[in-house]
C-alpha cells in the first residue's frame, strides 16, 4: 500500500511541476492567467486518457464551472498551438486531445468500451519507417498510428 501512496504522491508533485512551468511559459508569451485555463489545465494534466471538447465541459461542469462552448475551443486550440496539447485520432471524427507531458506516443483504442492504451513503438520499428518515409521523398508534419479494435476485457 505504501508504494500506491508513494506514487500518487509523486505525481502530483510532477503535475504540480508541469502546470507550474506551463503558466509561467504561458505567462512569458503574453498569455493572461485565468481560473477557466487553470482548470483547463488541471482537468488535462489529471487526465489519464485522450479528451474531447465535449469531455473537457462536462468535467468542468462537474467543478461546478461555467463556461461558454467557444472558450474552451479557443483554449484547446491555444494550448495546442503551445505545445501542450497533442491532438490524438480515435477515429471518430472528433478532435481529441492528450497532454504532451509524456512526449508523442500510439495508442489502441477499444471500440467497445473506449478503453485507451498508451502503446510504445520499439526504435527499431520507427526507425524502418523513417527509412520508409525517407525513400519516398516525403517529409512529414505529423504523424498517428492508433489501433482500434477489442481490448483483452472485451474479447471475453
Amino acid at each position: 500500500m505504501t508504494n500506491a501512496i508513494e506514487l500518487r504522491y509523486y505525481y502530483s508533485i510532477v503535475n504540480y511541476l508541469y502546470l507550474t512551468q506551463i503558466k509561467e511559459n504561458l505567462s512569458q508569451k503574453g498569455y493572461r492567467h485565468t481560473p477557466i485555463r487553470e482548470a483547463i489545465l488541471d482537468i488535462i494534466i489529471k487526465g489519464k486518457r485522450p479528451f474531447s471538447a465535449s469531455l473537457l465541459l462536462s468535467a468542468l461542469e462537474k467543478r461546478k464551472i461555467s463556461v461558454n462552448k467557444t472558450t474552451v475551443y479557443r483554449e484547446l486550440a491555444t494550448l495546442e498551438k503551445e505545445k501542450i496539447l497533442e491532438r490524438v485520432e480515435m477515429g471518430d471524427n472528433q478532435r481529441w486531445y492528450e497532454a504532451a507531458l509524456f512526449g508523442h506516443h500510439h495508442h489502441l483504442v477499444c471500440q467497445k468500451c473506449s478503453r485507451v492504451e498508451d502503446l510504445e513503438i520499439p526504435k527499431k520499428i520507427k526507425s524502418k519507417l523513417e527509412q520508409l518515409v525517407t525513400k519516398k521523398r516525403f517529409t512529414p508534419k505529423r504523424h498517428t498510428i492508433e489501433f482500434f479494435g477489442f481490448c483483452k476485457q472485451c474479447q471475453l
